[in-house]
């Protein structure tokens, strides 16, 4: 069967089958069978038909759950297919026995550029496999390794590749545990001598003050790494570290990803060392964080405490608007407000009078001017003066007087 008479088809029940018909079948430059579920099955049958297909480059397999027989037909595949260049494993739950069968075929293949084993249960026992075929492919030029459970062995193991390795450009290791004393001593030091590398994602594993001379000692030699992201680590003093031996200065990366507990003290220092974009845990150096506005939280705060109750609902505003220009103390402050029949609770009126305290007074004039500026159509509401009415005795007395004028 040719391949202009395969027609891949994944049915219903998750199995696939062959259906030889007129259509071009695997033609297309990609193959999605993402969130698939596919089975040993469906893994052996598009395996078959992926051995002998020169279209497909990029095969996508994300989220699939994978047992070893699905594994052993998939490396099949690829120890004689030359055609894919993505292959994408990312969540297929591959174990340590499952990364000992895929190593044989990723050995084998010539042809891999990218390889996204992300999220799958490689562990210390599974890299020992993967570590060889990582080192001595001729093509593999990104390795994606992010949440594999990998610790001290598999940092020695990484380190070692990257010694050998003169080929890979991108590698991300993010999500891992490899934050011991001698496997980030053995990982940066294959970094240092590396000359490949590019890019290389180690946030999220832990790193602490241990890892900062491994890692700026490594830096001050490797000039070809440009990217390096080491955020969401417990490593405060290690950017400092860095700074301190001026590892920047010798280091040509130019896009930095990195952890501090003084992020803008930090990014001063790395300015004066080289223009450089330093992002902080996540944020870029550009940021400026933006708060809530204590003042207006807390006026509209006491605005609503005020109109809560049913019955006799007070205006905040109105209470504002009638206090004088004038700095006044807690005391009065609060006595104004039992006259006002407006209760707020004590640490809301506290918090109020802090946030508009000058030395130690309140500042009724600021808290009016910023009231006004956050309801401006607010405005002083003054009672007309009630007519006090006459009463029985008073009407009759003015009869009275009335008559006894005509007469």
């Amino acid at each position: 069967m040719s391949n202009r008479e395969l027609n891949f088809i994944i049915e219903e029940n998750k199995e696939a089958v062959f259906e030889k018909n007129g259509d071009l079948g695997l033609m297309q430059p990609d193959e999605d069978s993402e969130f698939y579920g596919l089975n040993s099955k469906g893994v052996k049958a598009m395996a078959e038909a992926l051995r002998s297909n020169s279209f497909i480059r990029v095969l996508n397999l994300e989220d699939n759950h994978f047992t070893n027989e699905a594994v052993y037909h998939l490396r099949e595949m690829l120890r004689v297919n030359a055609t894919i260049s993505e292959l994408n494993l990312k969540g297929c739950k591959i174990c340590q026995k499952g990364a000992e069968i895929l190593a044989l075929g990723i050995q084998a293949n010539t042809s891999l550029k990218l390889l996204n084993l992300a999220d799958n249960y490689i562990e210390d026992d599974g890299m020992k496999f993967l570590a060889k075929p990582f080192m001595e492919h001729s093509g593999l030029k990104n390795i994606i390794l992010s949440g594999n459970n990998l610790f001290k062995k598999s940092a020695v193991r990484l380190g070692k590749m990257l010694e050998e390795n003169c080929i890979l450009e991108k590698l991300d290791l993010s999500w891992n545990h490899l934050n011991s004393k001698e496997g980030c001593k053995k990982l940066f030091a294959g970094l240092k001598i590396n000359t490949s590398l590019e890019c290389f994602d180690i946030s999220w594993n832990g790193l602490d003050e241990l890892a900062a001379g491994p890692l700026a000692e490594c830096l001050s030699k490797n000039n070809i790494l440009w990217y390096l992201d080491i955020s969401n680590n417990r490593c405060r003093k290690l950017t400092n570290h860095l700074l301190m031996i001026q590892a920047s200065k010798q280091c040509g990366f130019q896009s930095s990803s990195l952890l501090t507990a003084k992020p803008c003290k930090l990014l001063t220092e790395v300015l004066k060392v080289r223009e450089v974009q330093v992002l902080f845990g996540g944020y870029k150096s550009d940021y400026q964080i933006k708060g809530p506005d204590v003042k207006e939280l807390l006026l509209k705060r006491a605005k609503f405490v005020a109109r809560k109750p049913k019955k006799r609902p007070k205006d905040f505003g109105q209470f504002i608007l009638k206090l004088e220009d004038r700095p006044l103390k807690k005391e009065e402050f609060q006595l104004k407000l039992n006259e006002a029949k407006i209760k707020l609770d004590k640490d809301l009126v506290g918090e109020i009078l802090q946030a508009f305290k000058v030395g130690n007074e309140f500042n009724a004039k600021e808290m009016k001017d910023y009231y006004l500026k956050l309801f401006p159509d607010t405005k002083l509401v003054v009672k007309a003066k009630k007519v006090k009415k006459k009463s029985k005795k008073e009407k009759k007395l003015g009869k009275t007087g009335a008559k006894s004028t005509k007469k």
